[in-house]
């Protein structure tokens, strides 16, 4: 299905969504396992975050990134971020456009187990279509494509 099927796209960004558009989107997720979602930060936050990830991350020298980082890919690596300004803003981690999507998915209790981006560095291969988690059950083959997700990355 194309792409554009998996879009949902906020008229207004400081608008919270409505219960319908919270439970499509999920339905979108349970169907395709993968869901864009635009016009959910204020482009400020996004600059903002991406100035202090180049202050503090990505000029960080290889041998240091080897030690600190995960390496997910060619040339791909999965950073930890520094729980402080700009990350620690309830808009980064809690947005109140994707919050409610992910609760409807997870449940009420749902629970951020971690904060991190995974950076392509120049160079680095396109990724292939992949499962950023395993089956929970892995005995349960293609039956696990019918249950529902217990984690989102």
């Amino acid at each position: 299905m194309p792409l554009q099927s998996h879009v949902i796209q906020p008229a207004n960004r400081t608008l919270p969504l409505d219960d319908e558009s919270i439970k499509r989107a999920a339905h979108l997720f349970r169907v395709h396992g993968t869901l864009l979602l635009e016009n959910c930060f204020e482009p400020a936050l996004v600059q903002a975050l991406h100035r202090d990830f180049i202050d503090h991350y990505a000029n960080i020298d290889l041998e240091t990134r080897s030690k600190t980082c995960l390496e997910v890919g060619n040339k791909r690596f999965m950073f930890t971020i520094r729980l402080q300004p700009p990350f620690l803003d309830p808009a980064v981690y809690a947005a109140p456009r994707i919050l409610p999507i992910v609760r409807e998915l997870l449940g009420p209790d749902c629970i951020i187990q971690s904060i991190g981006t995974v950076c392509a560095f120049p160079g680095a291969a396109d990724q292939l279509h992949h499962f950023d988690h395993p089956a929970l059950y892995q005995e349960a083959g293609v039956l696990n494509a019918y249950l529902p997700p217990y984690a989102l990355h």
